[in-house]
């Protein structure tokens, strides 16, 4: 699931009309780490490290690999859980409610 999420939003970000960023725990991940783990995986949307588990939090992530998406005004639009495929089409979804 977690290689299928990455490969998924290195795809869709390539088109470059969404913002992505992957956020990793600390968990399982050093900050020297992530960096290692970009370098070694070109094209992957922006790495952060959610150190004291704030944005896990925030968005009620419980299941890795998640998704939150935001529309255009930056509220959650919609959660992914690991199980769950079809982000392009999530990401239509919320750009056709969004659109004036």
């Amino acid at each position: 699931a977690c290689r299928r999420v990455r490969e998924d939003a290195t795809r869709l970000a390539k088109k470059g009309d969404v913002d992505w960023l992957a956020v990793a725990a600390p968990l399982w991940t050093s900050p020297a780490e992530l960096a290692d783990y970009g370098r070694a995986h070109p094209g992957t949307p922006r790495l952060a490290l959610d150190r004291d588990g704030a944005a896990f939090a925030a968005f009620g992530i419980r299941a890795i690999p998640s998704v939150v998406l935001l529309d255009a005004q930056g509220r959650v639009a919609r959660v992914l859980g690991p199980d769950e495929r079809g982000i392009e089409q999530a990401l239509r979804a919320i750009a056709k409610r969004s659109a004036p």
